[in-house]
């Protein structure tokens, strides 16, 4: 008897055991599903904030590339203007008492639009210094001294001298160039002696135009 009293109560034991574990299911089962949901939905926001930090960590790419890009282009056209604007003189000496300029620029005459505008830039009294800018060998000091031949020849100026201007100027040799130009003897040694009296002479020259 005690044997199937103990046969039975394991029996028991066996069957109400799983039952037990079923019926628990049943009863959570709107709570699993809810966390369940609750967890979709949390995967679902990290998964856009990763979309979202890849799509901005492109475009911050695209942008960097498309401005490097465009740095390089301007980094090339800075470099070109400025080998295209070197020369290695401004402007070159005559002799000590008279410039000897071309008697005409007809081996430039596809310049001769230029030279218009040069000569227009001249005779404007607003304007003080002219720039005539490009690479070595295309005609800058022959311009230049048709445009000295020119002025002189419409009598715009009382006196046109020319004096080398290098990367590191000397001053008092440019000072002197343009003495032995005009011509004139310094009385002073200094440079700012040297400039006053330059000045001064210069000055003289305006009121001998304008008297005339």
């Amino acid at each position: 008897m005690d044997i199937f009293a103990s046969i039975a109560s394991k029996v028991a034991e066996l069957l109400v055991e799983p039952a037990e574990r079923q019926l628990g299911y049943l009863i959570c089962s709107d709570g699993n599903i809810k966390a369940l949901t609750e967890e979709t939905e949390k995967f679902k926001e990290k998964r856009a904030e990763i979309e979202m930090s890849m799509n901005a960590a492109t475009t911050q790419l695209k942008l960097r590339h498309s401005l490097g890009k465009k740095a390089k282009k301007h980094t090339e056209d800075v470099l070109k203007l400025q080998q295209e604007g070197k020369f290695d003189r401004i402007s070159y000496p005559g002799p000590p008492t008279e410039i000897h300029l071309v008697p005409s620029m007809k081996a430039f005459s596809s310049r001769t639009k230029i030279l218009n505008q040069v000569m227009e830039a001249v005779r404007d009294e607003n304007i003080h210094i002219i720039g005539i800018c490009g690479m070595g060998g295309i005609g800058k000091t022959t311009m230049a001294k048709e445009v000295a031949r020119r002025a002189q020849k419409e009598k715009l100026f009382g006196a046109v001298v020319m004096a080398v201007v290098s990367p590191n100027p000397n001053v008092t040799k440019i000072q002197g160039e343009i003495a032995d130009t005009l011509p004139f003897k310094f009385s002073t040694e200094t440079e700012l002696g040297r400039a006053n009296e330059l000045r001064r002479k210069i000055q003289e020259i305006g009121r001998h135009m304008g008297e005339t």
